[in-house]
């Protein structure tokens, strides 16, 4: 592998010559990192569905971001980011329900011209229990945006009991 050089003359100082190596040959070696796994969205049950007036955006930002979810969610004591100060797909988050920690994580968002889709993905400390919460914002109008909320529960070893002990 050949270095290449260059010289350069800052304003007060002698020239100065320096070498480097181009990327475009590291980046031919690179590996490209596994695929991640991808759910789809379920349909969600229209008894599931709600209009609110305001567009899909300003809805997400709503949804998502924890000054604005502390407002809408009464059920929320408190809500914290963890490692990151800003909430962000990946990002995981602690919400206080009553005397229950959930952490929670944005797994994916997706949008197209019919609206947005995404899901976070929760795990409920005590009792264990991981599930997902899903959410579908249809675009109506510029004004009114239709919300789905879905939730599918990971099987794990009391998830049926829990299934039936909380209401999520």
């Amino acid at each position: 592998m050949t270095l290449n050089s260059c010289e350069e003359k800052f304003e007060s100082l002698e020239p100065t010559v320096f070498y480097y190596r181009p990327l475009k040959t590291f980046k031919e070696n690179l590996v490209a990192p596994p695929p991640r796994n991808s759910i789809e969205f379920p349909t969600i049950k229209p008894g599931r569905k709600v209009d609110i007036k305001t567009d899909s955006n300003e809805l997400l930002l709503m949804l998502t971001e924890p000054q604005h979810r502390i407002i809408w969610m009464k059920s929320l004591n408190n809500i914290t980011l963890k490692d990151h100060k800003i909430n962000r797909i990946l990002s995981v988050h602690e919400c206080l329900i009553g005397s229950n920690q959930i952490e929670v994580s944005i797994e994916k968002v997706t949008t197209n011209y019919l609206g947005i889709n995404f899901f976070e993905r929760a795990r409920m400390k005590h009792p264990q229990l991981d599930f997902l919460v899903l959410y579908h914002l249809e675009k109506k109008n510029n004004k009114i945006t239709r919300l789905g909320i879905g939730n599918h529960f990971d099987k794990t070893r009391y998830w049926s009991i829990n299934l039936f002990l909380i209401p999520v």
